[in-house]
């Protein structure tokens, strides 16, 4: 099973500015804002805390290969036209924390997300 934030809206609308390919898109994204709105850069961001808060952990894009965060992830951003494979295992082993079956959690080109559990590894699914 593959969680897909592509088509989830919430009522709550958070408006993000990106500096993609020299031009400003404006995108609306579905998460309710949290008390202080994050400043979301370029590129793909992993964060400790939900909605955006806590240590950043930046994704290496250019890296198609797994990838363990140093901490676990509650959040991120990913501001690019890349896609990220989230792992709730280490060694981008599939499933929910502790077991293994099909579940992981595919982060779009500009999307956000709050995961269902906290993200260990990752992996970027498609490249430049």
């Amino acid at each position: 099973m593959v969680v897909h934030m592509a088509n989830r809206w919430k009522t709550n609308l958070v408006k993000i500015t990106a500096s993609v390919t020299g031009a400003t898109l404006l995108v609306g994204a579905g998460i309710a804002q949290p008390a202080e709105a994050a400043t979301f850069q370029s590129g793909a961001t992993f964060y400790t805390g939900a909605d955006f808060t806590g240590k950043e952990i930046p994704v290496d894009l250019g890296n198609a290969q797994c990838v363990s965060l140093p901490a676990a992830a509650a959040s991120a951003a990913n501001l690019s036209s890349q896609n990220i494979a989230v792992y709730f295992n280490a060694d981008c082993q599939q499933g929910a924390p502790g077991t293994t079956n099909d579940l992981l959690f595919i982060l779009g080109g500009l999307h956000t997300a709050n995961f269902p559990w906290v993200g260990v590894s990752y992996r970027v699914t498609t490249t430049k």
